[in-house]
């Protein structure tokens, strides 16, 4: 019997660090305006790479770097952030789509527009790749930019998509209601899609 419990709590133990290495809950960083500046260029020399590597393009000048748009390239109904309204104390899927095969995205940080301090009702974001019962690759909770009077905060490190790959972007509100929070990040794809040659 000893054994047999030993050998459960082993698997227990195995389980949860296996669970622990697929979702990882995060902080978000409250950076200095040149650290803000310096992520995001690192973040478009990243994805630039990933274009280049995926054959999105053969050279560099070839490629346009722009803001997320979030209903161009996630799915929002406007060119603004903001959701349907959401219920609260569960998780809402707001972004379920494949990437195109001509574009990359990154994301490196989020900042709530709506309001004042404490206004805010997204506590927790999720993302996730692949359809259906998709992989959950981290999990952000975010509540602490209530607090901040920029209402932002930036990932320890950068999530990024592949094009083909399906992005799922899940919020947790804590209240009813429409969701203003901006996934800071910036979309890589050729010259000419969105942003003529030249």
């Amino acid at each position: 019997m000893g054994i047999v419990i030993h050998i459960l709590l082993l698997s227990f133990n195995l389980f949860k660090l296996n669970f622990l290495k697929i979702i990882r809950m995060v902080t978000l960083l409250h950076l200095t305006d040149d650290e803000k500046l310096s992520r995001e260029e690192e973040l478009k020399k990243k994805l630039i790479a990933k274009a280049l590597e995926k054959k999105i393009a053969t050279r560099a000048t070839d490629l346009a770097v722009r803001d997320i748009l979030p209903d161009v390239d996630l799915g929002y109904s406007a060119k603004k952030w903001e959701t349907g309204t959401l219920p609260a104390f569960t998780f809402s899927t707001v972004v379920n789509k494949r990437l195109e095969d001509t574009k990359v995205i990154g994301f490196v940080g989020v900042r709530d527009l709506k309001g004042g301090i404490g206004t805010g009702i997204t506590s927790v974001i999720r993302f996730k790749v692949g359809p259906g019962a998709a992989k959950v690759r981290r999990v952000f909770q975010i509540q602490g930019i209530e607090s901040e009077e920029e209402k932002e905060g930036y990932f320890e490190e950068d999530i990024i998509y592949e094009n083909g790959q399906h992005v799922g972007i899940d919020f947790y509100n804590v209240a009813d209601g429409v969701s203003n929070l901006q996934l800071i990040g910036f979309v890589v794809e050729p010259k000419g899609e969105l942003v003529a040659q030249g």
